[in-house]
């Protein structure tokens, strides 16, 4: 177990490299299990919880601008098999980060809550999603993702927004899971990973939702 001092000095440099602030940098710490009992005891930490886990789930306001690097908006977008014939919608397209790199030949649909042009009231047909969504309200996503109905549904998602209920209801609708792409982007909280539901196909993972004891 690493002293004190040696502690001490990880957490500056976790707070400089992670830009974490002291609290995260202590939680992840002790959920690895390496401080002693006697820093955990005098810092108030709880190993067992992810202060920066807390601190996202109790935003007031959300905090959902995050620009996807172009070279990974790239791999999504070469994840998916099209047509010249398909129409490409991005929701939340921002700076065009994937909007920009949507094949020239297609059609092609944008959404930006910022430029006034909400995805909720979007109707149009496209037969491809693709986009980085908003994490504040990925259910609210989701279900009117599906309710456009396109043949391919890609998303970035962090891979603790890829649960269980939600994988369950884009099968419910007819949508299965086909491609993963795991990755990590720096500064952003955790894993992140590709997921591409398309319509009438099987999933290639399985799950269940029974909270094992």
């Amino acid at each position: 177990m690493a002293s004190v001092q040696t502690l001490t000095t990880i957490i500056e440099l976790l707070s400089k490299r992670y830009k974490f602030d002291k609290e995260d940098a202590i939680a992840f710490l002790a959920k690895e299990k390496l401080l002693p009992k006697r820093f955990i005891m005098k810092e108030k930490v709880t190993p067992a919880f992810s202060s920066t886990n807390t601190k996202i789930k109790a935003r007031v306001n959300a905090n959902d601008i995050f620009i996807t690097p172009l070279k990974l908006s790239k791999t999504a977008i070469t994840m998916i098999d099209c047509s010249s014939t398909d129409i490409w919608y991005d929701p939340f397209r921002n700076n065009g980060s994937y909007y920009n790199q949507f094949p020239m030949e297609n059609t092609k649909l944008w959404s930006e809550i910022l430029e006034e042009k909400d995805f909720f009231s979007f109707n149009e047909q496209c037969d491809i999603i693709c986009s980085n969504p908003p994490y504040s309200i990925l259910d609210r996503v989701i279900e009117k993702s599906i309710e456009l109905r396109p043949r391919v549904i890609n998303y970035l998602l962090g891979v603790g927004n890829l649960t269980c209920k939600r994988i369950e209801a884009f099968e419910n609708a007819g949508y299965g899971l086909v491609k993963l792409h795991m990755c990590k982007v720096y500064t952003w909280f955790g894993m992140s990973a590709i997921v591409q539901f398309e319509l009438n196909k099987e999933s290639i993972i399985s799950f269940d939702r029974v909270v094992w004891r």
